[in-house]
């Protein structure tokens, strides 16, 4: 639980059934406390993906890069078994940012995913927590 300046995001993002409801999503999971809004040390590139990011879901606008960069590499890791992945690699597409996000989501909820977790599993549990593109 969070104490003190420490700032728990909340974001809406439409639900199945019951739009706007609260998700959320906490860059405290990627950043340590008090860093959340940090720009980190990332090339050019990857800032501009980070800000594609935030243009495609702008429920992480608070974010900074540094936990967006962190979540993305953590992303690549454990869902595409990659280091990294710029975006001459991947496609942003909506519904590949709708796995990232929903990667977001299950650390929030579920804790460090186990490596391996599949896009399409990423993408049920999107579903599954009416997290929609």
């Amino acid at each position: 639980m969070f104490t003190g300046t420490h700032h728990f995001l909340k974001l809406l993002i439409i639900h199945k059934g019951n739009p706007k409801v609260p998700l959320n999503l906490n860059p405290i999971h990627f950043a340590n406390a008090g860093h959340e809004s940090d720009g980190g040390e990332w090339n050019a590139e990857d800032r501009s993906m980070f800000n594609r990011i935030r243009v495609e879901w702008p429920e992480l606008s608070c974010w900074g890069d540094l936990p967006i960069g962190v979540a993305w590499g953590a992303y690549c890791q454990d869902v595409h078994l990659l280091s990294w992945m710029d975006e001459s690699q991947v496609t942003l597409s909506r519904t590949n940012l709708l796995g990232f996000v929903a990667y977001i989501q299950w650390h929030e909820i579920n804790g460090q995913p186990q490596w391996s977790i599949t896009h399409e599993e990423l993408l049920a549990f999107a579903n599954e927590q009416g997290i929609t593109i």
